[in-house]
């Protein structure tokens, strides 16, 4: 991967050739990609509202506005990205994880 595209932090992965086969693999075998949504309307609500404090909090900006299609439709790539399966263990994801909730804020924007 070139250093300059490394350099934009917008690259989902970085590895050795040897593993990009494996990686892609996951990828597209997630639900995001190979079958309906994966972001169920069951405990949406809460779910986003959580993530939007979390952004807030760490951030300043309140995406609670936003088209609820996009938000759900980027959450869903990050779902897939991390091999995350359901909305609520994304959520404690990013509870936990402060890089991947600044990777959420930058695909948001």
């Amino acid at each position: 991967m070139p250093k300059s595209a490394i350099d934009t932090g917008l690259v989902d992965f970085v590895l050795p050739v040897e593993k990009i086969t494996e990686n892609i693999a996951k990828y597209i075998h997630h639900p995001f990609i190979s079958q309906a949504r994966v972001v169920p309307p069951t405990g949406l609500q809460d779910s986003l509202k959580r993530i939007f404090h979390l952004i807030k909090s760490r951030t300043g900006h309140d995406f609670s506005d936003y088209k609820q299609t996009t938000i759900r439709r980027r959450i869903e790539r990050r779902m897939a990205v991390n091999s995350i399966e359901n909305l609520f263990n994304y959520v404690g994801h990013i509870e936990r994880n402060p890089e991947e909730l600044q990777s959420l804020f930058v695909i948001f924007l």
